[in-house]
């Protein structure tokens, strides 16, 4: 995730900074991945919170980017839609980016991986500036 998004900072180019932007979201991916093999023995909320989280961010990614995609492409015509999907991916509340990450984090807290609950929260502090 911290290349990811040292990457995207460091980037001046739209197509580099989605690419590393998409590194940094497989990093949430992968976190609630380990929630998940955590809660697996327990069967409790942190399994509940990680699959929650899980398939949430994979969906906020996958209509981000296509998003994003289409903004690039149309030369920027639809600035209202650029900037939800901006806030989204940096998890405002209410919208879906926010909750994605809310049950990544509430899994892995509940999971006694709160070391990487707290690297989940600095790097999403060090995304907002490359959307």
């Amino acid at each position: 995730m911290f290349l990811g998004n040292i990457g995207a900072l460091t980037s001046r180019e739209s197509p580099r900074v989605l690419a590393y932007s998409s590194i940094a979201n497989m990093g949430y991916v992968m976190a609630a991945f380990a929630a998940a093999i955590m809660g697996a023995q327990e069967m409790g909320a942190t399994l509940d919170f990680a699959f929650i989280g899980l398939l949430l961010q994979l969906f906020m990614n996958a209509v981000g980017k296509m998003g994003f995609f289409n903004t690039v492409f149309s030369k920027g015509n639809n600035a209202v839609s650029t900037w939800l999907i901006s806030l989204a991916f940096i998890g405002t509340p209410p919208l879906l980016g926010f909750w994605s990450k809310l049950y990544i984090i509430l899994a892995l807290v509940y999971g006694n991986l709160t070391w990487l609950a707290v690297l989940l929260v600095i790097n999403s502090v060090i995304s907002v500036p490359t959307t």
